[in-house]
């Protein structure tokens, strides 16, 4: 597989046009090239896209070329208005602040403040309970239809909340079977695909390519194969599977999300805070690294042999790097009268054991909403306990694997696009998919 490539820094749609239009070709003519049609095959099922789900790495790597936050932050952490038309001003009894009037969905339904209120409603319930925190409900106007007042709130806390991308605003009437948002590309989701074309709608500018085509695949060597074979546009972990792509350029994207490890009620005492990561950190980085995790300790410290009960590892079986990673860790955790074994679930099998907590050990998917840290933490909180997630400290911001000695969870590693790409394509590196180019 292909070495090590440093990670860029994550940038808004807005910063990377800019530099995309000073560093590009095209930029001798003073415009960028419209046109063109990505490729992809993803080692991740595909059946919904929502800006709210924590788990799903489909939604983590595509929700933010369909939805878009109501505020962003730069690159130095300041926020800025995206789809409001300012930043929250201070209230007597709060904050307010008002959407950009016509917005639209790519299916062409107005956007108000009531769907700001029902947005928020249902992240709280998903994903973003920890971004909310103890942020109260909205507060509508009857007179006023695009205000939103957030009582006993500060400026300051209302914007950085709704910068997350696990905020995106949608519709009242949201699936996320039939996803709709104001993002620069529309959606269309079939049996493991999803066409994404050019969103007319799209609230800060339509992208430039006419279209993304994503299958979804069972086996890794697919990842490759097809890059090699010329059926897709990027190789994930490598540039061709048997041998190097001739156009490929070589990529890393900005981490999407971790491969974490968590424990249910029937690991018992081995299930205690900072139990799993120490056994993560004591398993050597090449069991895994060929895997295409990235993170992972330089070193290995400790002992990885599981002193728990027998139990098994609950993963999709619709996601195979997962299944792969959950196969190296039970053969390198497994120890005599404490075997840990691998048994594949349906999306539903895995909702209801996140649920109930009735499973052995679990190796799940945790979105990395963007590279702040206090999102990651959040996060990361919020998959191991949702009710600990809104009391989480305001000014915490650990490491992943560091939070992992704190949480009874342990990071695995990091999920991220990284390989190879043909280079035809421009700004595929940060990962702002409306921004990505096509120069034929």
């Amino acid at each position: 597989m292909a070495a090590a490539m440093t990670r860029p820094v994550t940038v808004s749609r807005r910063a990377l046009l800019a530099a995309v239009a000073l560093t590009s070709p095209a930029a001798a003519l003073g415009r960028i090239p419209y046109g063109g049609r990505l490729r992809l095959s993803v080692p991740w099922p595909i059946t919904t896209l929502d800006p709210a789900a924590l788990n799903d790495a489909f939604s983590a790597l595509f929700a933010s070329a369909v939805f878009e936050p109501i505020f962003a932050l730069d690159a130095a952490g300041g926020a800025y208005p995206t789809l409001a038309d300012s930043l929250p001003i201070k209230q007597a009894t709060g904050c307010r602040f008002h959407l950009r009037p016509g917005l639209k969905t790519g299916a062409g339904a107005a956007l108000t403040a009531a769907d700001v209120a029902a947005t928020l409603a249902r992240a709280r319930t998903r994903g973003g309970v920890g971004v909310l925190g103890e942020l109260e409900a909205p507060v509508l106007s009857t007179r006023e239809p695009l205000a939103v007042l957030f009582p006993h709130a500060t400026p300051e806390a209302v914007a950085r909340a709704l910068a997350s991308p696990l905020l995106a605003l949608v519709p009242r009437q949201f699936s996320p079977m039939a996803p709709d948002g104001c993002g620069a590309f529309r959606v269309e989701l079939s049996r493991g695909r999803a066409l994404f074309t050019r969103n007319p709608h799209a609230a800060r500018g339509p992208a430039f390519l006419d279209a993304i085509e994503v299958a979804s695949v069972s086996d890794l060597a697919e990842l490759l194969r097809g890059f090699e074979t010329g059926r897709t546009d990027v190789g994930w972990f490598g540039s061709g599977l048997y041998r190097a792509v001739k156009d490929a350029v070589g990529f890393e994207a900005p981490c999407y999300g971790f491969a974490a490890l968590l424990a249910g009620k029937s690991a018992g005492a081995w299930g205690a805070a900072g139990t799993l990561q120490a056994l993560l950190d004591a398993i050597p980085a090449q069991r895994l690294a060929h895997l295409g995790l990235r993170g992972l300790p330089p070193l290995a410290r400790g002992s990885a042999a599981w002193g728990g009960p027998s139990t098994t590892i609950a993963v999709s079986s619709a996601a195979p790097q997962l299944v792969a990673v959950a196969r190296a860790l039970a053969a390198s955790m497994t120890t005599p009268g404490h075997e840990l074994s691998v048994t594949e679930k349906s999306a539903e099998e895995l909702e209801s054991l996140r649920a109930s907590r009735q499973f052995g050990l679990l190796v799940d998917c945790v979105r990395a909403p963007s590279a702040a840290p206090r999102e990651v933490e959040l996060a990361l909180r919020s998959a191991a306990s949702p009710e600990v997630a809104k009391r989480s400290p305001r000014t915490a911001s650990a490491p992943a694997r560091e939070l992992g000695r704190q949480l009874p969870l342990g990071v695995i590693g990091e999920l991220s696009v990284w390989g190879a790409r043909r280079a035809a394509f421009d700004a595929l590196d940060a990962w702002n998919l409306g921004a990505v180019s096509f120069r034929s």
